[in-house]
């Protein structure tokens, strides 16, 4: 911060206060009992103005970013709407915590997966994270370029895959 925009505390009844307002609202504004506190505070305040415009034009520049990044992965989106995709869902069996009366318990460590073929008409393509996202919940990893039915026997052979996995992790145990 330039010296000759340096703000001074504001003093009231012997205490020092900071200027820009900051910390939270619910709570007493912050106050220092010398001047010597108060001026070290302000000079690192991140309420400042012309901090707060640094952090607003950073989120500004990610923002843009993120925009662009999203219209790359659209541009780059290898089925439109109207197609038909064939895709494996996955979907939870037996979650880790069940409801007791009032109250989650810890039945499991893993969660217990199912795996099952789907086919779906595209309907809507948008972005999640990053990835491009057909109909709210496909993702390019789980569609299938084969025939439905070896997406059938693909599914079972993941069931299958996991279930061994979760009892070798629960040999380990």
């Amino acid at each position: 911060m330039d010296d000759n925009k340096m703000m001074e505390p504001i003093k009231k009844r012997g205490l020092f206060y900071c200027p820009y307002a900051c910390g939270d609202k619910r709570y007493p504004r912050t106050k220092w009992k010398t001047e010597k506190g108060a001026i070290k505070h302000i000079n690192n305040c991140l309420m400042a103005p012309d901090r707060v415009a640094a952090r607003e034009a950073i989120e500004l520049k990610r923002a843009q970013d993120r925009a662009a990044n999203d219209e790359i992965a659209l541009s780059g989106a290898k089925y439109q709407v109207g197609d038909e995709v064939k895709f494996i869902q996955k979907y939870i069996i037996n979650p880790i915590y069940k409801r007791r009366f009032n109250r989650m318990v810890k039945v499991r460590y893993e969660d217990e997966y199912g795996f099952r073929a789907r086919k779906q008409i595209i309907k809507t393509i948008g972005i999640i994270n990053g990835a491009v996202c057909y109909n709210g919940f496909i993702f390019q990893k789980d569609i299938r370029v084969c025939s439905f039915g070896e997406v059938e026997d693909e599914a079972i052979k993941l069931r299958e895959e996991h279930l061994e996995w979760l009892k070798m992790c629960s040999d380990l145990r």
